[in-house]
Formats: structure tokens, C-alpha cells, sequence
């Protein structure tokens, strides 16, 4: 096996559609409209500003990405990134394919001053907490609060 990891190009937008689609399947039990995905992830390829993917690639066959989205902090002067996106296709996990595109993302984040990676994990994914856990993310120290209207 041989992995290549690569930015994402539009010509990735369905293989990308299809990633976002099944991770909120499989990580929150959530289906998403998968033309609302489409637009989303076409803005996101057509503007870095919004959204930057990585794709692994293995000889042709997209087989995991993960995409970011950056915060800006006021009070470092610098923008974080978030992992949005985390999804190995289902056979090519427990390869390191992850451990591959995470550090990758970290590399090109280094290069670019950004502090740290950040990310979301639903509370109850425990599979997902210790995948992350093993790649070296830890807990924050922040609770997440959503004000809806």
C-alpha cells in the first residue's frame, strides 16, 4: 500500500460529499442533505478561505481525508485549525492512514504558525476518542455551548 497524501482539487468533490455524508452517519447517527454537503464542500474547494481539505490517496483511490476550517484568536494573533472533516474509508482503517493525514495537516499547520489543531468528538464516540487520543490530542479544558435561534 501506498499512500498519497495530496490537497484536495474539485475533482474530489463527490469522494469529499461522500466522506462528510458518511462520517455524520457513522460518528452521530445524523443523515445530512447531501445537496446542502455538495454546495458546502464545493464553496470550500473553490475558497481556502472557508475550508482546506487533504485527501490519502491510495494509487487513484481516494481511501480518507481530513478537512479544516481555522478560527482566528485575538488573543495570539494567529488563526487555529479545526479538524471539520476526519474520515478513513472503513477497510483502510487501523492502517495509520490517519496518523498519515493528521500529521501531514500538522506539518503544513507548523509552517503556517498555527498553534495547535482542534477538534470536536461527540462524547459518546469512545472509538473516536481513543483513535484521536493515540494520534495525541487531548482533552480540553473547554466546555462547547451553542446558542440556537
Amino acid at each position: 500500500m501506498t499512500i498519497l497524501i495530496r490537497s484536495a482539487t474539485p475533482d474530489d468533490l463527490h469522494t469529499l460529499v461522500d466522506f462528510v455524508l458518511a462520517e455524520a452517519r457513522e460518528a452521530e447517527a445524523r443523515v445530512l442533505d447531501p445537496e446542502i454537503v455538495t454546495a458546502a464542500v464545493g464553496a470550500a474547494l473553490a475558497d481556502r478561505a472557508l475550508a482546506r481539505y487533504w485527501v490519502a490517496d491510495d494509487t487513484g483511490f481516494p481511501c480518507a481525508a481530513v478537512g479544516v476550517v481555522r478560527e482566528w484568536s485575538d488573543w495570539h494573533n494567529t488563526a487555529y485549525w479545526w479538524i471539520q472533516l476526519a474520515y478513513v474509508a472503513p477497510e483502510y482503517r487501523g492502517r495509520g492512514v490517519i496518523r498519515g493525514l493528521v500529521e501531514h495537516v500538522q506539518a503544513v499547520a507548523l509552517s503556517q504558525n498555527v498553534p495547535e489543531l482542534r477538534l470536536y468528538v461527540d462524547p459518546t464516540n469512545a472509538r473516536a476518542i481513543r483513535a484521536y487520543e493515540k494520534l495525541g490530542f487531548a482533552t480540553s479544558s473547554y466546555v462547547m455551548m451553542t446558542l440556537r435561534h
